[in-house]
C-alpha cells in the first residue's frame, strides 16, 4: 500500500479478484459447476448430461421404442402391400426413430415433396405422411405402367398423378391402420396433399413431434418416407406406449376378426390364372403336323358332361357351360376336393 493511503493498480485488481471468487476457488468469469457436483467431493469426476430446456423430451425411452416396434409392423405390412399394388419387389425397413421439433422436421423437407396431412380418428390433430418426391414418381410410373421411371427434373404432381399418388398414401394409411391395432383402434384418413413443405403447419414450430424414418426400394429407385407424430395428437394414448403393453397385446388370443378381414382384402387382390379344360385327347407329332383348317379332333368328354375348371394348373370345379349375358360362362355344379385335403 502506497505512502498517501492510497491503493495501486495492481492492488486494486488483486482486491477485487479476490471478491470475485466463488467458494471453493472458481473464479467469477468460470463456468458454474453442473448441479450436484459439490457433493462429489473432491477429486470425484461425474459425466454431465446436456440438456435443452427449450425443447424438453416428451417421449420417454420406452416410448420411442414402442413406436419402432409398431412401425417395423407398419414397414412389413407396407412392403407386402405395395408389392402387390405396384407388381414388383418393394423393400421396406424403418431406420430411425427419434423426437425433435415440428420446425426442425419441416426444414428438414426437400422441395417439392409428397407431403400428405391425415388424421387419426379418435384422437384431435393432425399428423404427416411424407414421402420423397423421387420415390413417389417411381411408384407413380409403376401404377401407371412403368418400369419405375423418375423425371430429370423433380417437379409437382400433375393433375393426373394427383389422385394416383392419393390411392398410394391410402393403401399406405390402410397399413398404419394394421400395425397400430395392437396399440389404439385408430384410423388414419387422408386429408390433403401438399408439395411445399413450409406451406404445412399441423403444430407449433416449437412442439414436439415423434419421427418415424423409412427407408423404401423399389426395383432400382431408393427412396425415404417420413411419419411426423406431434405429442399432442398422441397424448391420450401415450400411457399405452409401454413396450410390456404392446407386447402383452400380441400375445392374447389368436387372430383377431380385423386381422382375418385385412388377409381376405389382402389375398383379394392377388390375379391367378383360370383353365377350363373342354377335354383331353392324344396324338402322335405326324397327326399334329398334319392338322389343317376343317379337321375335327375327338375328345374324351360328352357335349354333355361337366368341364373341369383348373386354377394354376390344379383342379378345383366342375362346371356346366352356359351364356351369361350373350358371353360364355360356366355354372359351378362341384369342388373337387384335394386328395391330400380329405384326410
Amino acid at each position: 500500500m502506497a505512502d498517501e493511503g492510497q491503493l495501486s493498480q495492481q492492488e486494486l485488481d488483486e482486491l477485487l479478484g479476490a471478491l470475485g471468487e466463488k467458494p471453493g476457488g472458481a473464479a467469477a468469469g468460470d463456468e458454474a459447476a453442473p448441479a450436484g457436483a459439490a457433493s462429489r467431493g473432491p477429486g470425484k469426476a461425474g459425466k454431465v448430461k446436456l440438456y435443452d430446456f427449450r425443447r424438453p423430451d416428451r417421449f420417454s425411452k420406452d416410448h420411442i421404442r414402442t413406436l419402432e416396434m409398431v412401425h417395423d409392423s407398419f414397414a412389413r405390412f407396407l412392403q407386402a402391400s405395395l408389392s402387390t399394388y405396384l407388381r414388383s419387389v418393394v423393400e421396406a425397413k424403418v431406420s430411425s426413430v427419434q423426437q425433435m421439433t415440428y420446425e426442425e422436421f419441416i426444414s428438414s423437407l426437400s422441395n417439392p415433396t409428397s407431403i400428405n396431412i391425415f388424421t387419426m380418428e379418435p384422437l384431435k390433430g393432425n399428423a404427416v405422411f411424407d414421402v420423397n418426391a423421387e420415390l413417389m414418381f417411381a411408384m407413380i410410373d409403376r401404377v401407371l405402367g412403368g418400369p419405375g421411371i423418375v423425371p430429370k427434373k423433380i417437379r409437382e404432381l400433375t393433375a393426373i398423378e394427383i389422385p394416383v399418388a392419393e390411392r398410394i398414401v391410402v393403401r399406405a394409411l390402410d397399413n398404419l391402420r394394421e400395425a397400430w391395432q395392437k396399440v389404439a383402434p385408430i384410423v388414419p384418413k387422408l386429408e390433403q396433399l401438399e408439395s411445399n413443405p413450409h406451406f404445412v403447419q399441423i403444430a407449433a414450430p416449437s412442439e414436439i413431434v415423434a419421427l418415424i424414418a423409412m427407408d423404401i426400394k423399389v426395383r432400382d429407385q431408393a427412396g425415404r418416407m417420413h411419419l411426423c407424430l406431434p405429442y399432442v395428437l398422441l397424448e391420450p394414448i401415450v400411457p399405452r406406449l409401454l413396450a410390456r403393453e404392446w407386447i402383452a397385446s400380441g400375445q392374447k388370443g389368436g387372430p383377431t376378426s380385423e386381422s382375418l378381414l385385412n388377409l381376405k382384402r389382402g389375398l383379394g387382390d392377388t390375379n391367378l390364372r383360370v383353365t377350363v379344360i373342354l377335354g383331353r385327347t392324344r396324338l402322335t407329332v405326324d397327326e399334329l403336323m398334319g392338322l389343317k383348317a376343317g379337321d375335327v379332333i375327338r375328345l374324351d368328354r360328352n357335349v354333355r358332361e361337366d368341364l373341369v375348371l383348373e386354377v394354376e394348373g390344379r383342379e378345383k370345379y366342375r362346371i356346366r357351360p352356359c351364356i351369361v349375358n350373350r358371353k360364355k360362362g360356366g355354372v359351378v355344379a362341384q369342388i373337387i376336393v384335394p386328395p391330400e385335403d380329405m384326410f
